[in-house]
């Protein structure tokens, strides 16, 4: 004999369906309530003892949770699931219609796009042969051009070496032409430098000349003289003679430490002495020549 929960698990009973059935037994297990505890399923109406009556079920948040028995809950269950699986099931021919339409789409599309791949590797193959022979010429100008390009180094450096030693060559040449002008510049201060000397000692002889016109006469000089004086006298005298013939030739270079400064300088010496010596003729006469 099979139970009532049995039944309900085969299809073949429900709480919904049946009427309730109030007695000393439980709905569900068949057992008497003599020592257990008779609870009413809130759902079905059904009595069941508290082994099979331990679910709630929640209608709404503001209601307050119902005692239902196992038969019920399992059947709430079965009836949400199958809501789900329905939903789902609709879910998913949605999709599955959704996906047949996009595949058909898609082989749509795939069919365009494989005919214009097909084109367009058509039209990359003739610009593929028509750029490789583009390149073939453009290989063979710039092979050309590189030729070229090295003749034109050459020719560069070539060029190079020789500007360079123009470059040297103009260099030395201006270190020269300085040079040169340095010389020249140093023979125009040394001429003027002599220009100056000769106009000087002109001047200074031409001075002495005329002081010596009111001195001693030569022979009262020499008649005064010792002999080592009147020796070094005719040798100054001389000197003198040919001075100013000296000083007139231009071709002599002049320079400051001359001899002719020093006969100056002696000529001047003697002429104080004698001078001296014959305003004084009373002092012992000095020696000249030390």
């Amino acid at each position: 004999m099979q139970s009532k929960a049995e039944n309900v698990e085969d299809g073949r009973f429900g709480g919904d369906s049946d009427s309730p059935q109030p007695g000393k037994k439980c709905y569900i297990c068949l057992k008497g309530f003599n020592f257990r505890k008779k609870l009413v399923c809130r759902l079905c109406g059904n009595s069941v003892c508290t082994d099979h009556c331990q679910r709630t079920l929640n209608r709404s948040p503001s209601e307050e949770p119902l005692q239902i028995c196992d038969l019920c809950y399992k059947q709430t269950i079965r009836k949400d699931l199958e809501t789900e699986l329905n939903e789902d099931i609709k879910s998913l021919e949605e999709e599955l219609k959704q996906a047949k339409s996009t595949n058909d789409r898609l082989e749509r599309e795939h069919f365009e796009k494989t005919s214009h791949v097909s084109r367009l590797e058509n039209e990359v193959e003739e610009l593929a042969q028509k750029y490789e022979k583009i390149l073939r010429n453009l290989e063979e100008s710039l092979a050309g051009e590189e030729l070229e390009a090295k003749e034109v180094t050459g020719l560069y450096k070539e060029n190079l070496e020789k500007l360079e030693k123009a470059k040297k060559s103009d260099i030395e040449v201006n270190e020269k032409l300085k040079s040169n002008e340095r010389e020249l510049e140093n023979m125009k201060k040394q001429g003027q430098l002599i220009k100056e000397t000769k106009e000087s000692l002109s001047l200074q002889l031409d001075k002495i000349n005329s002081k010596l016109k009111g001195s001693l006469s030569l022979e009262q000089v020499n008649s005064i003289l010792c002999p080592n004086c009147l020796a070094t006298v005719q040798v100054a005298s001389k000197r003198r003679a040919e001075a100013p013939s000296i000083l007139e030739d231009a071709t002599i270079s002049l320079n400051i430490t001359d001899d002719r400064v020093s006969i100056l300088e002696s000529v001047r010496e003697f002429k104080d002495a004698l001078t001296h010596q014959s305003t004084n003729p009373t002092d012992n006469a000095k020696c000249f020549i030390m």
